[in-house]
């Protein structure tokens, strides 16, 4: 994923009614396409996942705990990505799939990747918005709109240390979720 200089973040509004834009760096990121599957940790293992004792859904997406997402990242090179970062992904492929290409092509005209390369890039991932709920590295925290926290202003102090899942659903029954892989170039 191309590097951007100042990507808009987050719009807020001002108290005198103005709308802001919230604009961060982000740096050149490499990111897994493939969904890592119930096989792949039986390949890597051995063995099946604690949570699945019947080999009958190889091909299900794997579920982790964060711990466990983590570790699997790290064995195979790579990180999970930032919170920032899922959100960066997730509003390029949110663009690309709008139609909306002013912000691509400018973060594009800065890198030596074409328009169709990245564009099948992003089509070779899931929806991150909607798809299984994906660990991100970090904490809970605000961000600077209350409509996009992760928390709000009442958020229980025990909970500094709680993980954070972006993205679509989470399988309580297995009591994890399922994670893409993220790494750094």
């Amino acid at each position: 994923i191309p590097g951007a200089t100042d990507f808009p973040v987050r719009k807020i509004q001002t108290k005198d009614g103005d709308v802001s834009v919230i604009r961060k760096r982000f740096n050149p990121f490499y990111i897994a396409t493939t969904e890592r599957k119930v096989r792949d940790f039986v390949d890597r293992t051995g063995r099946l996942p604690l949570h699945q004792q019947t080999p009958d859904k190889l091909d299900a997406p794997l579920s982790a705990r964060y711990d466990q997402a983590l570790s699997w990242a790290e064995v195979h090179g790579a990180r999970l990505p930032t919170e920032y970062e899922f959100d960066y992904v997730s509003t390029l492929q949110s663009m690309h799939q709008a139609g909306d290409y002013a912000e691509i092509d400018r973060i594009l005209a800065k890198s030596n990747i074409s328009r169709d390369q990245f564009l099948t890039n992003l089509d070779q991932l899931k929806n991150l918005r909607n798809g299984a709920a994906e660990w991100v590295l970090g904490e809970v925290g605000l961000y600077p709109d209350l409509e996009n926290s992760t928390t709000d202003p009442d958020f229980p102090e025990h909970a500094i240390h709680w993980k954070v899942l972006k993205g679509g659903h989470v399988d309580f029954d297995s009591n994890s979720v399922v994670s893409d892989v993220f790494d750094s170039p």
